[in-house]
């Protein structure tokens, strides 16, 4: 019999999606339920967002990306980390 978990609304779950659930926050992938499912639906508005974009205009933007990097230097990992750090610490202040 699927179970009901109360958050601020009731939800029915198969015990399978109750399984799979229980099986990816065991694995270490999220630190509870909570995080989980807040994840599950992130993913699920973002390929709503997707969808919403005209197949043209994404392929314009993967094809923009493509040029980019063959005509731009990369930039390591480790200097990338560092840019990302500084505007992390002038963003919040730290």
């Amino acid at each position: 019999m699927p179970q009901s978990y109360t958050a601020g609304m009731a939800l029915t779950l198969t015990p399978e999606l109750e399984g799979r659930i229980e099986r990816v926050v065991a694995s270490g992938s999220f630190p509870d339920v909570q995080s989980a499912m807040e994840h599950a639906v992130n993913a699920l508005e973002a390929d709503a967002m997707l969808d919403a974009w005209p197949a043209a205009e994404l392929q314009r933007l993967v094809d923009e990306g493509i040029e980019s990097a063959r005509n731009e230097p990369l930039v390591a990992e480790d200097e990338a980390r560092g840019h990302m750090a500084a505007l992390r610490a002038t963003l919040t202040g730290e």
